[in-house]
């Protein structure tokens, strides 16, 4: 089977694994996002861990197919779009599971646990003709494309700095029991590959990727503390991230990512303009941010317009405009893999 051609006139048929009526990231965002949109898209199938689990998020939903089993849900005909939005190291088997129905696939980021293991995902995706898309979402956020436009702009004269201190809040030493499985390195999840690698892949879109960059990673809270309970935990995963570059113009990055802690502070400075950006948090992907813009002097800020459930809209509205066209706006699944390898790399060699 491979992906129905989508028709101009008809919204694009989705199936969302890992859709749950007990919340989790497919609920907070991929929900709300789709059902933004739905002259674009409808949701007509979802799976659970369980078949009553399945069921209860059907109903909360109004899905009218429901399942435990993935590939029953991507061998349906009515289904063009698959979403992945599970943890991480449920990734690769659901996925062998669904590739061989040949349908579209958009699964969260990271693709794998490794650099290797979403390579293997790649190809395995390419074997079986699947469109797939990567969910960097930050380069599809309308204010980051805002800040590109911006920067983008002869009149800001050529990029000479950009420093950035992002928080991390889920790893600092008391953890969510939900986030367990994030505490252990090999699992995938942790400050370098999720905040960082989203905010690396931003800056790769508005300052371009410099020929010379280096990183330090660290675990500082080797011992956390659950916050249900009080029990203590060894932690093995990165928690800290520091990162520095040069740019073919000079121009420098500083990137500090800290676990634990709130806010992101971001600023921007070129020959004509200086760019000051806040969020919540450090992760660029979902935080709405506040742009102030400096020029000559004067200031005007430019408000948040958007919730973090929101945070996918423009990315579906890309992923609807790809399977339309047969552009390529969205990364997939090679992007994924290349992306990873690299901050793999930064972390694995830290001398430039």
């Amino acid at each position: 089977m491979t992906t129905p051609s989508p028709s101009a006139s008809q919204p694009i048929n989705v199936g969302i694994i890992g859709l749950s009526a007990g919340g989790g990231w497919a609920s907070m965002a991929h929900y709300p996002s789709l059902s933004r949109l739905p002259e674009l898209f409808a949701i007509k199938g979802l799976t659970a861990g369980s078949p009553a689990s399945a069921k209860l998020a059907a109903e909360k939903y109004r899905v009218p197919f429901y399942s435990d089993n993935p590939a029953e849900l991507a061998a349906r005909d009515d289904i063009g779009l698959i979403v992945v939005a599970v943890s991480l190291p449920q990734h690769q088997a659901l996925i062998e599971q669904i590739v061989p129905y040949g349908k579209a696939i958009y699964c969260e980021w990271p693709l794998g646990t490794t650099p290797e293991q979403s390579r293997t995902l790649q190809q395995t995706a390419e074997k079986y003709g699947c469109r797939t898309f990567i969910g960097l979402q930050a380069l599809t956020s309308p204010y980051v494309r805002k800040i590109k436009a911006l920067l983008d702009d002869p009149a800001a004269g050529r990029l000479l700095s950009c420093t950035v201190r992002g928080s991390d809040p889920t790893r600092g030493f008391i953890v969510d029991p939900r986030y367990l499985y994030a505490q252990q390195q090999e699992n995938g999840v942790n400050t370098l590959t999720i905040p960082f690698a989203h905010m690396l892949a931003a800056l790769n879109l508005l300052t371009g990727r410099p020929p010379l960059e280096r990183a330090l990673t660290a675990c500082l809270h080797p011992q956390v503390r659950r916050k249900d309970n009080g029990q203590t935990l060894r932690r093995t995963a990165t928690d800290h991230v520091l990162y520095q570059a040069r740019h073919t113009n000079g121009a420098l990055t500083d990137v500090v990512y800290l676990g634990g802690g709130s806010g992101l502070a971001m600023q921007i400075e070129c020959e004509h303009l200086s760019l000051v950006i806040t969020a919540n948090s450090g992760h660029i992907q979902y935080e709405p941010l506040t742009i102030e813009i400096i020029r000559e002097g004067q200031s005007q800020t430019l408000p948040p317009h958007s919730t973090p459930a929101e945070c996918l809209v423009e990315t579906y509205r890309a992923v609807w405009h790809d399977l339309h066209h047969g552009t390529h706006t969205v990364p997939d699944f090679a992007y994924a893999a290349e992306h990873q390898q690299r901050v793999f790399d930064l972390a694995a060699n830290p001398q430039p």
